[in-house]
C-alpha cells in the first residue's frame, strides 16, 4: 500500500474526463467564432455612430451657415409689407370662393392658430420658414 496514494476530493474534481473531446472543441471554437463576429459587428456600429455623428455636426454647421447667409441677404432686401401682399392674395382667393367658405375658413384658422402652444423655432424651421416667404414673394411677382 505504500505504492498507493490516497486522492484528496479537490484532485478528483481537477480530473474531469470529457466524453467527445472534439465535439466539445468544435462547440467552443464555434462560439469563439460567433463571439468575434459579434466584437466585429459592434465595433462597425460604433463607427457608424460616429459616421453620423460627425454628418449631423456638419449638417448643423451647414443650416448656420446658411441662416447667416439668409440673414444677410433679408437685410440686403427692401422692406415690404406683410399686410398689402397678404391683401393681395386674398383677393384673388375672394374671386373663387364664396364669402360664407372664406369666413369658415378664417374661423378655422383663427381657432388653429389660438390653440398652438407657443415654442421657439429651430434653425430648421427658421430657415423653412424664410424660404417659404421668399417663395410666397416670386409667386406674388408672377
Amino acid at each position: 500500500m505504500a505504492g498507493k496514494r490516497k486522492i484528496s476530493r479537490d484532485e478528483e474534481s481537477y480530473y474531469v474526463s470529457v466524453k467527445s473531446p472534439t465535439d466539445t472543441r468544435r462547440h467552443l471554437l464555434e462560439s469563439t467564432k460567433k463571439t468575434l463576429m459579434s466584437l466585429q459587428n459592434y465595433h462597425k456600429l460604433l463607427m457608424i455612430r460616429h459616421e453620423k455623428l460627425k454628418h449631423l455636426d456638419d449638417l448643423r454647421q451647414s443650416i448656420r451657415e446658411l441662416s447667416l447667409l439668409n440673414n444677410r441677404l433679408s437685410s440686403k432686401l427692401p422692406d415690404y409689407n406683410t399686410e398689402i401682399i397678404g391683401s393681395f392674395k386674398h383677393s384673388k382667393n375672394a374671386e373663387k370662393k364664396t364669402p360664407k367658405k372664406l369666413e369658415k375658413k378664417t374661423e378655422k384658422v383663427r381657432e388653429i392658430h389660438e390653440t398652438k402652444p407657443v415654442r421657439e423655432k429651430t434653425d430648421l424651421e427658421k430657415l423653412e420658414a424664410s424660404l417659404s416667404s421668399i417663395e410666397e414673394k416670386l409667386k406674388g411677382l408672377d
